[in-house]
């Protein structure tokens, strides 16, 4: 028939000792873990900084500068650079991006600038091109462009063989497309 179940044994002094240095230990070690799990952040936040700080010191620079904030039209000259169709899947899906790329540069340096493009079409084109390619979405949707032009001015200075040449990099025009190919 139904069997009776015997109750368990009340914990003697030592079991509960045993059960409540477990405890303890445990608490330490959650302690110690989240101070740990604090520090990092804190240390991370202090040492890295985000793309507003980026964009921050991109603006402090041209402060400092002078380019077409203070001074007006006379800084530099705005120049077409190219304009081309690349494509990018890092998404997940295949996106064709229509680009255009202009830069400032100053007002004395302008002709050599322009002919230096001329000769150097095709390599400034595929380098544009690989930069969309390998480019995260993030950074293809950011307000203002910021890591793409930060990459295609390192690219033209050393397509150019000059850094100092370019100004500012500027994208008037970023269209995005599905493709269906």
């Amino acid at each position: 028939m139904a069997e009776k179940e015997t109750p368990a044994p009340a914990p003697s002094a030592g079991e509960k000792s045993g059960l409540k240095s477990r405890l303890i230990t445990g608490l330490i070690l959650l302690g110690v873990m989240g101070l740990e799990g604090v520090g990092i952040v804190v240390a991370m936040r202090a040492m890295g900084g985000g793309a507003e700080d980026a964009v921050a010191q991109e603006g402090k620079a041209a402060e400092a500068g002078g380019s077409a904030g203070e001074g007006g039209l006379d800084d530099g000259v705005e120049m077409d650079v190219t304009e081309l169709d690349a494509f990018n899947s890092l998404s997940g899906r295949l996106n064709v991006y229509h680009l255009k790329v202009c830069a400032l540069v100053s007002g004395d340096q302008a002709d050599t600038f322009a002919e230096l493009v001329t000769a150097r079409d095709n390599t400034i084109r595929d380098r544009i091109q690989t930069i969309i390619r390998r480019a995260e979405p993030d950074q293809l949707s950011e307000p203002g462009l910021t890591t793409l032009k930060r990459q295609i001015q390192f690219e033209l200075g050393r397509i150019l063989a000059d850094e100092t040449l370019i100004q500012e990099i500027l994208i008037p025009q970023l269209l995005q497309s599905r493709a269906t190919l």
